[in-house]
């Protein structure tokens, strides 16, 4: 099977279709789309999948942490630890600012093999 390559409007190799009077063969157009390029060296194309891989976990740590972020979001609301305001209340919301400032970290500059820090557990307090 042969297969055309589509190029983005900046004349880079965006994608690639199934066509019989395409001159590429499917790993051809693979390796074309992976570097950005015609023909590519075998070289190149380890050296542009190796740089997708690293890309893709820092991608992952991003996320990751960027969702932990949104799910302790509710935990920097001021009245979830008032007392006067909130029955229950939070009244560890300090160990959840350090946590999150050390998360934030992560999401502003991710890593590749991110050691996380341990989320607190919600402690609540009653008013009597």
């Amino acid at each position: 099977m042969n297969y055309a390559i589509l190029f983005s409007p900046n004349g880079v190799p965006a994608g690639f279709v199934q066509d019989e009077s395409g001159e590429y063969t499917e790993q051809q157009a693979k390796d074309a789309v992976i570097c950005g390029k015609l023909n590519p060296t075998p070289q190149e194309v380890e050296q542009a999948i190796a740089a997708n891989n690293a890309q893709d976990l820092l991608n992952k740590c991003k996320a990751q942490a960027s969702k932990l972020l949104f799910d302790t979001d509710w935990t920097t609301i001021p009245d979830v630890a008032n007392p006067s305001d909130s029955n229950p209340y939070l009244t560890n919301q300090r160990e959840f600012m350090t946590w999150r400032s050390e998360i934030r970290q992560l999401a502003v500059n991710p890593v590749a093999d991110p050691v996380w820090p341990t989320q607190p557990t919600p402690a609540w307090g009653n008013k009597s």
